[in-house]
């Protein structure tokens, strides 16, 4: 291995051969899961926001540093800036509100492959991630270039939880209760019609 590894051995004086093999092996692995640079990018803000989705729907997932050494991870990652060019609309986005609207559009991409029959993992929409444009396109037309999704997205960040006591929606979207499995479009509606 490299001299910061035995450096950091020869400062274990107690252990034994077999410990240290032990410790060298899972420092090197370590070394690679959080290697400089794997946090940080709109490929892992967009990995982030596929799990979290993910989560959020019971379904599991790999792990972050799995999915980063995926083989198909080459082609994920050039597909990503043009997905947050395309989301980001006309004007400056923050990086909370870039997440958010990733989140939005992973949700949107979710249920379109789900309406397709196609299975559903982490993998699978890292691969579709390039349709999201259409998917967002076909759900909000024009939103996104004259930045109406953004505002959307802020709104719906902004607004108190449902959970509150005497909470009416002011705007945006909430869930119909009477279509809950329906696409999305159907199944959220306008706050105008309550």
């Amino acid at each position: 291995m490299t001299d910061e590894f035995t450096t950091i051995l020869s400062l274990l004086p107690r252990i034994t051969m077999e410990e240290r093999h032990q410790l060298r092996t899972r420092l090197a692995y370590a070394r690679t899961l959080f290697s400089p640079g794997t946090d940080n990018g709109d490929e892992a803000l967009a990995i982030r926001a596929i799990c979290q989705v993910l989560a959020s729907k019971g379904i599991e997932y790999p792990s972050l540093p799995l999915l980063s050494r995926w083989p198909g991870y080459s082609a994920f990652c050039a597909k990503v800036p043009g997905v947050i060019k395309f989301l980001s609309g006309p004007g400056k986005i923050t990086r909370s509100e870039t997440s958010a609207l990733l989140t939005f559009a992973v949700e949107l991409l979710m249920e379109d492959l789900q309406s397709m029959n196609l299975a559903i993992g982490a993998r699978n929409l890292m691969n579709h991630i390039h349709r999201i444009p259409a998917v967002v396109n076909r759900c909000f037309p024009g939103y996104a270039r004259s930045g109406l999704l953004h505002q959307m997205i802020l709104r719906r960040k902004n607004r108190p939880s449902p959970h509150a006591a005497a909470h009416t929606p002011q705007c945006g979207w909430t869930l119909n209760p009477n279509q809950s499995s329906t696409p999305f479009k159907t199944r959220y509606r306008s706050t105008k019609e309550l």
